[in-house]
């Protein structure tokens, strides 16, 4: 999930603005002087990919101010040659995947924590193509990804209060652990996003990895648990 909501526009899940009156520009040219200029690189992307169906919406996310990546091109290659950040975004879905084989989506269960699993799997494939396939680059995987994280993460805090008070799904064992997973994402969130301004990229890739973790670990550690102890 990326922790930066940006500014700007683009016209396709990621596309490079056209400069009219102005002779074309080699990619590294552009590149150079959007650096110069403080604006970060656009990745290029084929808009014709897109189904005529999911144009519409591709548009509008590509063409809205949270389409920007939060940190610069640069910090593409180092991202993606880090084993851990890159599978951090997949804990989302790793979570849903165990929420799923150990029967937490039951029909018996309520319907929030039925589609919860949904929500994590969606999470992860949007968390993905958001902070490593994209990372760095203005894209509509970012609109989307912070469109869905966030209420996602105001959903968790309030959804664990009342799984734990009013349905009691969690012993007070678990709900202090999902607490705590919470807050920690939070924390690092904020301490990513603070990186990121500072342009310090191993604090930012550290930090927002553990943004990734904490709120699906907090989950998966609270579910083993009660498993093991029969809660």
């Amino acid at each position: 999930m990326t922790d930066d909501w940006g500014v700007g526009a683009a016209s396709a899940w990621t596309s490079t603005p056209a400069k009219p009156n102005r002779s074309p520009a080699s990619p590294a040219s552009a590149s150079r002087r959007e650096a110069a200029n403080g604006k970060k690189p656009l990745a290029k992307h084929d808009a014709a990919s897109t189904t005529p169906l999911l144009a519409p919406v591709v548009n509008w996310l590509a063409n809205h101010r949270l389409a920007i990546s939060s940190v610069p091109s640069s910090w593409h290659d180092a991202a993606n040659a880090s084993p851990l950040y890159k599978a951090s975004c997949l804990s989302y879905g790793v979570c849903g995947a165990y929420l799923v084989l150990f029967g937490h989506a039951a029909h018996g269960q309520p319907f929030l924590a039925r589609g919860e699993v949904v929500v994590w799997l969606v999470q992860s494939a949007l968390c993905y193509q958001s902070d490593v396939g994209n990372i760095g680059r203005r894209s509509a995987w970012h609109a989307a990804d912070r469109i869905h994280a966030w209420p996602f993460t105001v959903f968790r805090g309030v959804y664990t209060p009342l799984a734990y008070l009013l349905w009691g799904l969690y012993t007070e064992l678990q709900a202090r652990i999902l607490a705590a997973g919470f807050i920690l994402g939070l924390f690092a969130v904020f301490v990513s996003k603070r990186a990121a301004k500072r342009r310090d990229m191993r604090g930012y890739l550290a930090w927002h990895a553990c943004w990734h973790y904490a709120l699906p670990g907090g989950a998966v550690v609270a579910s083993v648990l009660g498993s093991l102890l029969n809660l």
